[in-house]
């Protein structure tokens, strides 16, 4: 149940605890289903499912992210190769350059860069892929139109040169840092194993739901979006990240430049995108309810409000407070059509492998 739960909270996009509720009737929607959607096929939809059997491999590599966050780790100079790898620890001197000239913040020395971590600007890591310590090679990358205004959409031109290759060493897995790394949770390797596979296979469970929920999506036909439900979802979402900004003693032009790189604009229309597509993701779960007779037993709200204040680490009451009972059996009424879309697909993965074979 906590697999789907974790997903309904991603699949809505669920951001902001403010309750819509306007009375004490709990109702899903208050519009016209039939004129803004027709259903598809729902039950008995085919996907290729990834398996959710967890590799020794994806577990090996969760780990060894545990133990680099926690600084379980040293570094070693490679010396039996000189070619930069992805995952190498590199030592680098480098000069960018717009229109032939230096700008500020574009050149550096003996700056160690870990590829494939994603601190530079996208491209400039793979770019290094490849190189040889020692040898000088240049590449151009264009600005990301969001960053900053001065290089906003800007060709620029780096010259790098590798000084020096290193990767890491990770120390084994011992229950002491077990112990240390979860703060005393988890106490032995055995149980710390445990953990770290159950919630890769969630996540594995909740990408295979994904999958089969954006096939039944793509099943039916929208006609329409109720305009109260679109807005609700924009101003919902406005008013969460205004509230953060606030908070940081930020504008929200600011905040979402500071945290995202993202222009108020560009905000804007991602906001509208996903509210149109958060709304379409609540019709097809209420459409399918209204089909099959899906209802929120008292017994189903109690158990659904105790995982969900759980998940969210609050008292039950504190939650049903903030949240409003409304939104709450939302939840746990498209986690009830989740379970049964999901539990009634066909998963054609090996179909698919034995005819690539043939």
């Amino acid at each position: 149940m906590k697999r789907l739960m974790a997903f309904v909270i991603a699949l809505l996009g669920v951001i902001s605890f403010a309750s819509c509720s306007k009375n004490d009737e709990l109702v899903y929607y208050d519009y016209d289903l039939s004129k803004y959607i027709t259903l598809g096929k729902y039950l008995g939809v085919e996907v290729e499912l990834q398996p959710t059997e967890v590799t020794q491999e994806a577990l090996d590599n969760e780990i060894k992210y545990w133990l680099d966050y926690y600084g379980y780790t040293t570094t070693k100079e490679v010396e039996d190769r000189d070619t930069v790898e992805n995952g190498d620890i590199v030592n680098i001197d480098y000069v960018g350059r717009i229109d032939g000239k230096e700008f500020d913040g574009g050149s550096e020395t003996g700056r160690e860069l870990e590829i494939g971590s994603g601190e530079f600007i996208d491209g400039f890591e793979e770019k290094i892929i490849g190189a040889k310590i020692g040898k000088s090679f240049k590449f151009e990358i264009t600005f990301p139109k969001s960053s900053d205004i001065e290089l906003s959409g800007k060709l620029a031109e780096f010259e790098v040169i590798v000084n020096s290759i290193s990767e890491k060493v990770y120390e084994k897995l011992t229950d002491e840092t077990v112990n240390s790394m979860t703060e005393g949770e988890y106490r032995s390797v055995r149980d710390f194993t445990a953990y770290v596979k159950g919630y890769l296979k969630d996540d594995i469970v909740s990408a295979n739901s994904e999958l089969i929920w954006d096939k039944v999506i793509a099943n039916c036909k929208i006609l329409d979006y109720p305009e109260a439900e679109l807005e609700e979802y924009i101003n919902d979402t406005y008013d969460y990240y205004e509230k953060e900004a606030v908070s940081g003693e930020l504008s929200l032009s600011e905040y979402l430049q500071s945290n995202y790189s993202m222009t108020e604009q560009e905000f804007k229309e991602q906001t509208e995108k996903e509210a149109y597509e958060n709304v379409k993701k609540e019709m097809t779960a209420f459409a399918i309810a209204k089909a099959e007779g899906i209802e929120v037993s008292e017994r189903d709200y109690k158990n659904g409000l105790d995982d969900y204040a759980e998940y969210y680490g609050y008292d039950t009451f504190d939650l049903e407070k903030e949240v409003g009972k409304e939104k709450i059996k939302k939840w746990i009424l498209i986690e009830k059509v989740l379970r049964l879309v999901t539990d009634n697909a066909v998963d054609i993965s090996k179909t698919t492998e034995a005819s690539t074979k043939k």
